[in-house]
């Protein structure tokens, strides 16, 4: 079970969305802060650099996380999929974020999801 001030880390579908998916990882962060927990977003990280540099840099991300949550359409991102098996391998557990119910019940959550899951 999550405690507050655990950190976590949102993976999901980033590439060849619009704005790289961000407003679905903005709003699974803002869902995840009302548990007390520390929200580690690669979504925040800059634009511009080559695609293989920001890896290396989301592994020490999940390095610093408790746990690492699966946001909806995950499965069809490479990165993502890495992300779970890294955190796997690290002992680090992995959730889909659809299990929280707040998450799931949230109509901004829901919207942003089809939205975003209809562009793949």
């Amino acid at each position: 079970m999550l405690m507050k001030h655990h950190a976590v880390y949102i993976a999901g579908k980033m590439t060849g969305l619009p704005d790289k998916g961000r407003g679905l990882f903005t709003k699974a962060e803002e869902v995840m802060s009302a548990f007390g927990w520390r929200i580690l977003n690669p979504a925040m990280l800059p634009d511009g650099l080559a695609a293989e540099k920001y890896m290396p840099i989301c592994m020490a991300m999940i390095d610093a996380c408790d746990v690492l949550m699966l946001l909806p359409g995950w499965t069809n991102s490479p990165g993502a999929k890495l992300e779970a098996q890294y955190a796997t391998y690290q002992g680090i557990p992995v959730h889909e974020v659809e299990s929280l119910v707040p998450f799931r019940a949230s109509p901004m959550i829901r919207r942003s999801t089809e939205a975003e899951t209809e562009d793949e």
